[in-house]
């Protein structure tokens, strides 16, 4: 899909609120740079904190004036835990969620326990 026509269909308006899993890289990075250019206000769920600081960082340098519009979002998909506190964060800090995009991925040479496995379903949540 070329990039213009990515940008145009984008579903941002100005003061939205997003929730980008992952968004500290490749497509990740892509639509949370996007969102923001469009007026949103995106929340950049990330296992390091690092990399998204370094993400964040360099969105802001392309796109000056957007600073307020991103925020670093602390999120391991593979912590229930870390998930349950993620969605308090943006619940106490927002009054509503526009859009949510699930882009992380678990690596497929990551080893889980297997009882930290069996919690992560949806019946779990």
């Amino acid at each position: 899909m070329p990039s213009s026509t990515f940008k145009r269909n984008l579903p941002c308006e100005n003061d939205q609120v997003a929730v980008i899993t992952g968004g500290n890289a490749g497509l990740g990075a892509i639509t949370v740079e996007n969102l923001v250019k469009k007026g949103c206000k995106v929340y950049l769920a990330a296992r390091s904190e690092e990399k998204a600081k370094d993400a964040i960082s360099e969105i802001n340098r392309k796109n000056p004036g957007k600073e307020a519009n991103l925020v670093f979002l602390p999120f391991d998909m593979t912590d229930l835990k870390s998930i349950k506190k993620a969605a308090e964060t943006v619940k106490e800090k927002e009054d509503r969620l526009d859009i949510v995009v699930n882009n992380a991925g678990e690596h497929p040479f990551l080893v889980i326990p297997i009882h930290d496995r069996a919690r992560l379903n949806f019946h779990a949540l």
